[in-house]
């Protein structure tokens, strides 16, 4: 006499399981990915200037002591400007040739200023004067792929004031809070600074600083 054999067929997911299982998950990476870009837009900014700002509310001065290189070199006297500009002044470019680079330059480094080119830092001299100017930008936009710049390297500021080129001399990693970017410097300076690693998502813990310094045309 045969036996009967009853085989218990295996559970398996169900397709109409699956697909809302892909699709939760899908989402969970898209808003995790928006979420690293945004905080990537808000900490991308390498300073803090929100004092500064609260210092100056309606005009930003330059609070330093000088003329710029045009007048130093006419005159041997120094005199004292203050140079007032808003928050949002277009400035003037920044070119840089070796990357086929030429960007706007707005007084400022909020995310309003950033988003649209590079921003001035506006506790620094304005590019063209004696002392250390510093210009901040997105690694991934603005300043893309300026880890391949080396060693005298142009960089080329043109502004009402005239036109300045500088040459760099020296790159830094440095942490994200070190605050000797903007240290005074005995020679006309421009500092770069933007994220690092140009490749991290979300807010990099450090910053990729450029420095030049200004010479002769």
């Amino acid at each position: 006499m045969n036996k009967l054999v009853v085989v218990k067929k295996s559970k398996s997911i169900k397709p109409n399981r699956i697909f809302p299982i892909i699709t939760i998950i899908g989402l969970g990476l898209i808003i995790w990915s928006l979420m690293s870009i945004s905080k990537q837009s808000r900490f991308d900014i390498p300073l803090d200037i929100t004092a500064t700002l609260a210092a100056y509310p309606n005009s930003i001065e330059d609070a330093y002591t000088g003329s710029s290189i045009v007048n130093q070199k006419q005159n041997d006297t120094v005199d004292t400007r203050k140079i007032i500009r808003q928050l949002g002044d277009h400035l003037g470019t920044l070119t840089i040739p070796a990357l086929n680079r030429i960007l706007p330059i707005y007084e400022g480094t909020t995310e309003d200023q950033l988003s649209k080119g590079v921003g001035h830092v506006v506790t620094s001299v304005l590019p063209g004067w004696m002392d250390n100017s510093v210009i901040a930008g997105h690694r991934g936009t603005t300043f893309k792929n300026v880890g391949k710049l080396v060693i005298d390297d142009l960089i080329i500021i043109e502004s009402k004031h005239g036109v300045f080129t500088y040459k760099i001399v020296k790159f830094r990693i440095v942490d994200s809070d070190d605050e000797t970017v903007i240290v005074s410097t005995e020679k006309a300076t421009l500092t770069l600074v933007t994220c690092y690693p140009f490749n991290w998502i979300g807010a990099a813990p450090k910053r990729y600083i450029i420095i030049a310094e200004m010479i002769d045309d």
